[in-house]
Order: structure tokens, then C-alpha cells, then sequence
């Protein structure tokens, strides 16, 4: 899993959408007992041959909140977009995200990358890059530091 710091200006405020519950259909392997030594060597090859036991279940994630943002960076006179997402929005630690993430806010963000793999309307396999936040700071310019203090 690769860790990024980006320095950069935000693009946009911060959006926050609720996503749907979701549940999948989850087979797993039961955990069945072992033969007891004396008959295991002697009845491995039948053991061998008897089926697999497996049970299905249903996982469900419920709803959460998400926030996306964008950021600009600018290396060698040319100016990149990220897409990053914040997965929990209610934690305490992102209270100076929603107030201080203002479109044009010059920030430090540390996020892994995450690949979202999906069909477009076209019909063509797509993969897209997110950035998912796991440190985000506000920085200042000089002038704005000079003015609060």
C-alpha cells in the first residue's frame, strides 16, 4: 500500500454523501473436526475423498458517511488533479477539515492510493485513482499568519 504527502490548493468544498447499505453473499469453509489419530492414518485416503463443507452468509455495511474533495499540485509548471476521499467523516480528528477545507485553501494531505475499478456507460473497464486521506493539515500563506497575529 503506498503513502503519499501532497502540498496543494483545494479545488473544491468538501462534499459529503451517504452511502447505501450494502451486503454481499460471503462462502466460507467450515471448520470440521479431525480424525482421531488412531483411524487418521489408516482411513486418510477416505477422509480425503469426503466433501468440503461450506456455509453462506450475508455480510451487511451499513450506510456511511464519505467526503470528497480535490486537489491541485503544481510540479514543473504543470498543474495535477486528485480525486481524495475521506472515509470518516465524523471522527473527531476531521472537525479542521470541515471548517478550514474551503475551495482554495492551501493544504498538506497524506493519503494512500486506492484503485476503483468499474464499467463505464460506454461499456469499457475503467480505473480510477483515489486518494484516501489519513492526515490532512491546513498550511498558511505568510500574509495570512502576519494578519491573525
Amino acid at each position: 500500500m503506498q503513502t503519499r504527502t501532497l502540498t496543494g490548493y483545494l479545488g473544491q468544498d468538501l462534499e459529503i454523501r451517504t452511502l447505501p447499505a450494502q451486503s454481499r453473499i460471503v462462502t466460507t469453509l467450515v471448520d470440521e473436526e479431525a480424525p482421531p489419530p488412531r483411524l487418521a492414518a489408516r482411513y486418510a485416503d477416505l477422509y480425503a475423498q469426503l466433501p468440503r463443507l461450506t456455509e453462506e452468509r450475508e455480510i451487511t455495511r451499513p450506510g456511511r458517511e464519505i467526503g470528497r474533495l480535490s486537489l491541485a499540485t503544481h510540479e514543473r509548471g504543470a498543474t495535477t488533479w486528485h480525486r481524495l476521499v475521506v472515509e470518516d467523516v465524523d471522527r473527531l480528528e476531521w472537525r479542521n477539515l470541515r471548517l478550514f477545507a474551503r475551495k482554495g485553501a492551501k493544504v498538506q494531505v497524506t493519503a494512500r492510493e486506492r484503485r476503483v475499478e468499474f464499467t463505464g456507460r460506454d461499456g469499457q473497464q475503467r480505473t480510477l485513482v483515489e486518494l484516501v486521506v489519513t492526515a490532512f493539515r491546513t498550511l498558511r500563506r505568510k500574509a495570512e499568519a502576519q494578519q491573525v497575529a
